[in-house]
């Protein structure tokens, strides 16, 4: 495992630049699609649907690239990804801007989740480890900090686009925002990942260790596998649901509300891991994650029919939840690092990637076809049995780390 000890870290406005630069990639490629989509297929004469299908296929064919992703960044490092990621994120929106035929609309999606690819969470987090080694743990915190903020800014921004100027002019604005700031914002942490790379003083050899490090356990990557899925799962069907689930269980729109305090709660947990990260381990904060989410789902499960109790258990599962999967994207970036070294890093997150994405374009339809069979209450228990194993299987990671 690489200590990296000489590793500096990088200046706070690299730190900054990049989380920005994330925060409208996030917003422009991802978080625009749901609120367009209703816009977008009655332009084109569509069902709904067809144009969700079309963004699951682009999660499908990003994840299965995810790997190799994962190994040229391994091999030739980050900095030259986030720059043609950004350069290709501007090709993709004009695309979905001036689509003339769900096709061609489809194929900007596709494009654009392969930019998502280069501009998201795991080819910043390599960036971070790339420069920091081992380190990275505080900036990775950081950068979730500051996108964590997209979805706050993207959706009524893209709502109010559209019901401005129309779902093109969006995109077309969008592609604008990806041009003339984000662009040069990856130019500039480009620059400054290489320029730490030139800084980092050489370690002499005769401090290198003289034994290698011990190997991992043989199912560590697994189990890590299997936590990531299971919180990628959990996170995937309440993003696509919660809504009309929330609507559904809650006598009608009563609840709905207590969605808004899912952002401010992933915030805040994320507020709170880097100021106590130095007393929580990886493995531990993995646990506290899985076992948060659990919880709220938990809550969740019983909300239907509780009467006066019903409010208190909604806002506790938005407050759990939120909590939890604001520390899962740090769980996600951090343990393969602290866990495994840096080597090899880039190449684990692709792996994980993968997965999780995978997870994320099936999920939504699985989780509606078991509402329709079962009923909402039922596949939320199901949900709440995942939240358990997922606790379970970093426990075992814990054990065997």
């Amino acid at each position: 495992m690489d200590t990296d000890g000489t590793a500096p870290r990088l200046p706070r406005r690299v730190i900054g630049a990049l989380g920005l630069a994330l925060l409208c990639s996030y917003g422009s490629l991802y978080y625009t699609v749901g609120a367009l989509a209703p816009r977008v297929a009655e332009t084109f004469g569509v069902d709904k649907p067809v144009i969700f299908a079309w963004f699951s296929a682009s999660l499908l064919i990003s994840g299965l690239l995810a790997p190799r992703m994962g190994r040229y960044i391994e091999a030739h490092g980050a900095g030259r990804i986030l720059v043609a990621g950004a350069l290709l994120s501007v090709a993709a929106l004009a695309t979905l801007a001036l689509a003339p035929h769900p096709v061609v609309f489809g194929i900007g999606l596709i494009a654009g989740q392969l930019a998502g690819l280069c501009v998201f969470y795991d080819a910043a987090f390599a960036a971070m480890a790339e420069a920091e080694g081992e380190k990275a743990r505080g900036s990775i915190t950081e950068l979730t900090l500051i996108a964590g903020f997209a979805s706050t800014t993207y959706w009524p921004l893209t709502v109010f686009l559209a019901d401005a100027f129309g779902w093109r002019a969006a995109f077309g604005t969008f592609a604008a925002i990806q041009l003339v700031l984000v662009l040069p914002l990856e130019l500039y942490v480009t620059r400054q990942l290489g320029r730490a790379e030139g800084a980092r003083p050489a370690m002499p050899q005769a401090a290198l260790p003289e034994a290698p490090a011990p190997t991992p356990h043989l199912w560590l990557f697994p189990v890590l596998v299997g936590v990531v899925t299971l919180q990628g799962f959990q996170i995937a069907a309440l993003h696509a649901h919660l809504i009309p689930v929330l609507g559904a269980i809650g006598a009608g729109a009563g609840l709905v509300w207590v969605s808004t305090l899912i952002g401010p709660s992933q915030v805040s947990a994320r507020f709170a891991e880097r100021a106590f990260q130095a007393r929580i381990g990886p493995v531990a904060l993995s646990i506290l994650s899985s076992a948060l989410m659990a919880a709220g789902l938990f809550f969740l499960s019983r909300v239907e029919h509780m009467g006066a109790l019903a409010t208190p258990l909604a806002v506790g599962f938005a407050l759990f939840f939120g909590a939890g999967q604001g520390l899962s994207y740090i769980v996600r970036g951090v343990v393969p690092l602290m866990l495994f070294g840096r080597k090899g890093y880039a190449v684990r997150l692709g792996r994980l990637l993968r997965v999780n994405l995978a997870v994320s374009a099936v999920t939504p339809f699985l989780v509606s076809l078991s509402i329709e069979r079962f009923g909402t209450t039922a596949t939320l228990d199901a949900l709440a049995v995942t939240g358990v194993f997922a606790v379970l299987l970093s426990a075992v990671m814990k054990r065997i780390a």
